[in-house]
């Protein structure tokens, strides 16, 4: 990489505009071909190909296991919230049985 232009900005060189969604093959196409900068482009560059795949395998192995983890996070937080929801509505409809025994 050119020394002298390492600190500026990455800007992409796509034609996909802000009122664009990723729909198609070309605009997935542009925004993976555009995703890394020049550095990790520079850098994947200087690897061999069972390096790359490894490296490929690797990441992808992590990123479903994030994904999992979401997903399993997200799953055990509208649970919760429906068991909160549920006492909520437990603890609202006591109060009402309590002001009607009052009256």
């Amino acid at each position: 990489m050119d020394p002298t232009r390492a600190l500026e900005k990455y800007i992409p060189e796509w034609s996909l505009v802000n009122k664009d969604r990723i729909m198609d093959a070309l605009s997935a196409k542009m925004a993976l071909f555009h995703l890394g900068t020049p550095a990790e482009h520079a850098h994947y560059r200087k690897m061999s190909g069972p390096e790359l795949g490894n490296a490929l395998m690797l990441n992808q192995a992590q990123s479903n296991s994030l994904v999992v983890e979401t997903y399993k996070r997200w799953v055990e937080a509208e649970s919760n919230n429906r068991k909160l929801e549920r006492e909520i509505a437990q603890l609202k409809n006591e109060d009402n049985v309590r002001t009607k025994t009052k009256q």
